[in-house]
């Protein structure tokens, strides 16, 4: 009896430092994997340029709009840097601008070329403003000379308003009269009737405000107002900041749906 009990031990010892062994193993590997620190993703990052001639808390404001939908701001002052950072971002970023364009040259053919590349495979531009003007096909300057811009988005942009002071301006924005903050923007029109286009913002003499089109696989949004202007823009207007219709278009940009012509 003794002797049974003795090997019925042995038995179950044996199996008990099979175990032992087989979770040790099983284990193992699991711990050897353990996950490393997640860096900042591709749908993570929003790539907003602050260099010349970006006026003063016009890219800070595009950036509050991109954390407010989840993104990282990351801001580039240096156009050369460009290409090599597109590949990281979800969205190429240019806000307002101080009224000289001249320090766009800066952005040479081959930058043009990664930023059109960048948006063709399925990258995002979003352009307000002055952001708006260097996106377009065509764009003159007084002397009626073209003025080399990234030729992403199907329209001709000219001076909305020969007034370069900050007003609120009447804004037909997505079927709602808007009133917001306006400086020295452009308004757009169309030169391409084949790229699908969404207009979803009217200036009061009916011309295009702000709009979105494919370009490739990707998509650009432009707005000659601005929808991102934060409160302080608008102190002694008596009125308030329209934040969210800046983060409705940027979401909307982001997204996989398709343009709505």
């Amino acid at each position: 009896m003794s002797q049974r009990w003795m090997q019925s031990l042995a038995r179950a010892s044996a199996r008990f430092i099979l175990l032992l062994v087989g979770m040790s193993i099983f284990i193992i590997p699991t711990q050897a994997q353990s996950p490393e620190p997640v860096s900042t993703t591709v749908q993570g990052m929003a790539l907003i340029y602050n260099g010349p001639p970006s006026c003063t808390g016009c890219a800070e404001a595009m950036g509050a709009i991109a954390e407010k939908v989840g993104l990282k701001p990351m801001y580039v002052a240096n156009p050369s840097e460009i290409p090599g950072l597109l590949t990281q971002a979800a969205v190429f970023v240019i806000g307002g601008t101080d009224d000289d364009l001249k320090p766009f040259e800066a952005f040479t053919p081959d930058i043009i070329k990664a930023i059109q590349e960048y948006i063709a495979t399925g990258g995002r531009y979003w352009g307000i403003c002055g952001g708006g003007y260097i996106a377009a096909d065509l764009l003159f300057d007084k002397t009626g000379a073209p003025i080399r811009t990234f030729k992403i988005i199907p329209v001709e942009a000219d001076d909305y308003s020969k007034t370069y002071e900050p007003r609120l301006e009447k804004i037909r924005w997505r079927e709602q009269d808007r009133q917001m903050f306006f400086k020295a923007g452009p308004k757009f029109a169309l030169t391409d009737k084949n790229t699908p286009v969404e207009i979803f913002g009217w200036y009061s003499d009916g011309s295009i405000a702000a709009l979105q089109s494919a370009y490739g696989k990707g998509k650009v949004a432009i707005s000659g107002p601005h929808p991102e202007a934060p409160r302080d823009w608008y102190d002694g207007t008596g009125w308030t900041s329209l934040e969210e219709l800046a983060v409705g278009m940027l979401q909307d940009l982001l997204s996989d749906k398709p343009i709505q012509r």
